[in-house]
């Protein structure tokens, strides 16, 4: 059998793209013994988290059900704790993201031993972690228990030659008082974690229900993004994209920032789920590729030539045919080739509506705009639907690179995931790149592309105006 042949056997025997990359791998890599252990290993990423090892959305989701059933049936009382740490993002913007991982795991290593042998400790993404308790006694074990949280976190973490510093807040949702199904109950923690942030950063709160100091910030948050892109607070940097083989610049991705003003620059994983909630992201991911193609004019004014950029687009814009003809608008406005835009869609929202995902992205094509998987291998596509897509370009989600090259499981994960995208005429570009052993890994197994603190983190439009200069006078 050929390596041609073999991914539209695979796609015919229904295997998902990660299994036909282990399948692959296995094959075209006999000496891989890691790869046997490979499926269980991508089994269990499916249900936790690959930083920490903590259980996910999904087994939290399953463990909670499973615990309100216990509860209704026995008259019990469980507890819900929400917990977002405090100043992780200066540790990631100051010290880089490897030194940010440290931190959760570190961060998570405590909060287990806070926590008892019935405890479940979840990582949702992020800063955010989540606590179940169940069979609780009364509403104050749950106090007890974020007070030990807090608790665990107050001594300092070693970072190498620094110290760090953090904490946490902490929101408390009990049920049956505060809901007894998983979305109500999840979502009055979280809202219960927002009312603590605002009362007293760095200490617990009980969910309360209609407070109207909750209601009044929630709304002025929202009035602030909702005038936020007509005020012109929205602007973008671009994260650099770098060949392996050769070190040229050879692309850029597009990341959103808002600076409100009189509280600075607001974190994306706070007003990027809001605009989602308020039905905004699709405006502001129109207004997102304007400004791309806007700001790929304007260096071409200067005398620079562009690289493509890509833009990640969410569920809500590959709605309709919409997206396409923002696209097909933007290019038109600024007199700009196809070539210079790339729309990225995560593998979890390909697999919603995979043939709707995929008319979308036959429009662009005819364009000539690529399309790519952002964070591929954590949504479990099918192989079948990989094929026939007209995608350019695989991004490997930085989860499999953290522990590169010493992990001998990861690297036989990207390795076939290098394997299956050459055998499909895939480009493969890597996130999160940090380390120098890294990238020596990737060049060796013949990735294309790579983006991360290695290189850059993501520029002003001015910084990344210098590269394209410098780029110009290299001659690439």
């Amino acid at each position: 059998m050929t390596v041609v042949l073999l991914p539209s056997l695979l796609a015919r025997l229904g295997l998902t793209a990660l299994a036909a990359v282990l399948a692959l791998g296995w094959l075209l890599y006999p000496g891989f013994a890691e790869l046997r252990s490979s499926r269980s290993k991508l089994r269990w990423l499916a249900r936790h988290d690959a930083l920490t090892g903590l259980p996910n959305r999904q087994q939290l989701v399953e463990l909670l059900r499973a615990a309100l059933q216990r509860a209704r049936a026995g008259g019990g009382m469980l507890a819900v704790l929400f917990l977002d740490l405090d100043r992780f993002k200066t540790v990631n913007e100051s010290l880089g993201h490897e030194a940010g991982d440290r931190l959760l795991m570190d961060v998570s290593a405590r909060l287990r031993s806070a926590l008892g042998p019935g405890d479940t400790l979840a990582r949702l993404g992020g800063d955010d972690f989540v606590v179940l308790l169940d069979l609780l006694a009364d509403a104050a074990a749950a106090s007890r228990v974020a007070e030990r949280l807090l608790h665990a976190l107050r001594a300092p973490f070693p970072m190498g030659e620094h110290v760090v510093y953090t904490g946490a807040t902490v929101g408390i949702a009990l049920s049956p008082g505060d809901g007894s199904d998983v979305d109500r109950l999840l979502g009055r923690a979280d809202a219960a974690l927002f009312q603590a942030k605002q009362a007293s950063p760095g200490s617990w709160r009980f969910f309360s229900d209609g407070d109207p100091r909750l209601l009044d910030e929630r709304l002025e948050l929202e009035s602030a993004l909702r005038g936020a892109l007509q005020a012109g607070q929205f602007e973008l940097h671009y994260q650099p994209k770098v060949d392996v083989r050769s070190g040229h610049l050879s692309g850029a991705e597009a990341l959103l920032r808002w600076h409100r003003p009189g509280q600075g620059t607001v974190p994306p994983g706070v007003f990027v789920p809001l605009l989602e909630d308020m039905g905004l992201i699709a405006a502001v991911g129109e207004w997102v590729i304007g400004a791309v193609c806007a700001q790929q004019a304007r260096w071409r004014a200067q005398g620079l030539e562009p690289v493509s950029v890509a833009v990640n687009c969410s569920a809500r814009q590959f709605q309709g045919c919409s997206l396409a003809e923002q696209v097909a608008r933007a290019l038109r406005a600024h007199g700009l080739p196809g070539r210079l835009l790339e729309i990225e869609v995560t593998e979890s929202v390909l697999m919603q509506k995979p043939d709707s995902v995929g008319e979308v992205m036959r429009s662009l094509q005819d364009m000539g705009v690529e399309s790519s998987i952002d964070d591929f291998g954590t949504g479990y596509s099918s192989l079948a639907y990989l094929k026939r897509l007209p995608v350019r370009t695989l991004k490997i989600d930085r989860a499999f690179l953290l522990s590169l090259p010493d992990d001998a499981e990861d690297a036989a994960i990207v390795q076939a995931v290098l394997a299956l995208a050459r055998a499909l005429g895939r480009k493969v570009v890597a996130e999160g790149v940090e380390r120098a052993g890294q990238l020596d890994f990737l060049r060796r197994h013949g990735c294309d592309e790579y983006q991360g603190y290695l290189c850059a983190p993501a520029l002003a439009p001015a910084e990344f105006a210098r590269m394209l200069q410098a780029r110009r006078t290299a001659g690439a």
